[in-house]
């Protein structure tokens, strides 16, 4: 039997699944309380403390580049494939489900970090049907090699990671960088591989039955996502200037990203409602596993 502990994560419940367990830890409510009230937690997200600029002489103090969260809660695996690999990946997505970054017990934050649910993403979920997906997306981990296992568990953690960034055109690249990895889990488990990457988003809607975005749409050799990508990634450019100094004229940012959750549980094999749904509509939504009861 494995345990690993995890956190910080505001939620006191209770989860199986088959082969884990999850369950709050015994200081629950005592650490709960004591981060959400901190100082430096404001609107649902906690800032990194300031620490000395140098050890070895008068500083300033200046925001740390690493800092950590206590846990609130432990996995049990019992099953003999449990590992720390798999650990992590499902108490990353465990977090993307509930929208915070949530890590093992030890690992380090960079930038601010949500502190309230459903901060990072569009989904709703209670945690009977994140339970359900976590099974789901496990049947997936078991039948992946190991490239594709780390690929997966890379999308989820630099989704959540890149959330943390002050600036838009900062978790712009970080998204395209899910997006790549994702279209490389796609090819490497035998889906078509998208000739352009002007084409790769409207590829990948389509062979996972995710409505493809406008901005998604290719007309001649671009659409809105490449032209605004090409130019942010080799021109240093976004919104027609140099990087920090414009916006674009239709932001796609959070719609991006409205994408990338939808695209990595179509993946994992964690068929809902949620999948089939919009990204452009800017509203929370719900997994609605119906569809899938609905199916049978």
């Amino acid at each position: 039997m494995t345990n690993t502990r995890f956190g910080f994560w505001p939620r006191n419940w209770r989860m199986d699944a088959p082969d884990l367990q999850v369950q709050p830890l015994p200081a629950y409510s005592d650490v709960t309380s004591a981060i959400l009230s901190h100082k430096r937690a404001y609107d649902g997200w906690i800032h990194p403390p300031l620490a000395p600029a140098s050890l070895s002489q008068p500083s300033p103090e200046i925001p740390a580049i690493a800092y950590k969260l206590p846990a609130t809660h432990q996995l049990t695996g019992e099953a003999e494939w449990m590992d720390p690999e798999y650990a992590g990946f499902v108490i990353a997505l465990i977090g993307m489900l509930d929208g915070l970054r949530l890590v093992p017990e030890g690992w380090s934050h960079f930038h601010k970090a949500a502190v309230a649910p459903m901060k990072l993403a569009d989904i709703v979920c209670t945690a009977r049907e994140v339970a359900k997906a976590i099974d789901l997306a496990s049947q997936w981990w078991k039948a992946a090699n190991q490239e594709c296992r780390k690929w997966m568990f890379g999308s989820i953690h630099w989704y959540c990671f890149a959330s943390g960034y002050d600036h838009e055109f900062e978790r712009f690249g970080g998204l395209n960088t899910v997006l790549d990895t994702m279209h490389r889990i796609h090819i490497e488990q035998g889906g078509t591989r998208a000739r352009t990457y002007a084409q790769q988003t409207q590829v990948l809607a389509k062979a996972y039955g995710i409505p493809v975005p406008p901005w998604a749409v290719v007309r001649g050799k671009s659409c809105d996502l490449s032209a605004l990508r090409n130019e942010f990634i080799h021109e240093g450019r976004y919104g027609g200037e140099p990087i920090g100094f414009a916006f674009p004229k239709r932001s796609i940012t959070l719609e991006l990203a409205a994408f990338m959750t939808r695209l990595i549980l179509a993946v994992l094999g964690v068929e809902c409602g949620y999948i089939h749904s919009s990204t452009t509509t800017w509203q929370m939504h719900g997994l609605d596993f119906s569809i899938v009861e609905h199916k049978r």
